[in-house]
């Protein structure tokens, strides 16, 4: 795999992605498809968003968790100390309720977790609900994803501590599920 920087422009594009896609809870939002064709999708957000100040693991991934530390200046640390952590599949309920969910005075010490999955389509329909979904929100997700979903809703049980997520698609295409979603089996 190779990686590399990203410019000024291509971080804040992706960052922009990543934020609208949190502030619009289940709406598929594409990623910049210059830099999709060019690279893993799945590393562009850590590529934009960690550096020196920031933690992060693949814990699934030591390749791109070594390119991603070299590119960025950020460091590796266990997936409970973590700021990002970055699953190449839906991951197990062990993991999801042992990333940080920060604390009732700072919830912003909390985990951004970014799951990779093959499409945002499935055959299991979820409703999503809270600030800034839309009426009548829905999201598919594969079965294997189920078991992430559920360790997830208990994760951001006790707002305002919890955990934000971000589904990307092999295609690059990215769904963010900010702590404040409630995500249920429709």
């Amino acid at each position: 795999m190779t990686l590399s920087a990203l410019s000024s422009r291509d971080a804040t594009l992706v960052f922009r992605s990543l934020l609208t896609s949190l502030s619009s809870p289940g709406e598929k939002v594409p990623m910049p498809k210059h830099l999709c064709e060019t690279m893993p999708s799945r590393a562009l957000p850590l590529l934009a968003l960690t550096d020196i100040e920031t933690t992060f693991c693949a814990p699934d991934d030591p390749d791109l968790e070594a390119e991603v530390a070299e590119l960025t200046g950020s460091r590796v640390v266990s997936v409970a100390d973590a700021n990002f952590v970055l699953c190449s599949t839906p991951p197990p309920h062990e993991l999801v309720l042992h990333v940080g969910r920060g604390t009732p005075l700072h919830p912003e010490l909390g985990c951004r977790l970014i799951v990779c999955t093959e499409s945002h389509e499935g055959d299991v329909a979820m409703r999503l609900t809270g600030p800034g979904t839309r009426p009548n929100a829905n999201l598919s997700v594969s079965a294997s994803a189920d078991e992430f979903i559920a360790a997830r809703n208990i994760a951001v049980a006790n707002p305002p501590s919890g955990i934000d997520c971000w589904l990307i698609s092999s295609s690059g295409v990215v769904v963010g599920l900010p702590r404040t979603t409630r995500v249920e089996k429709r």
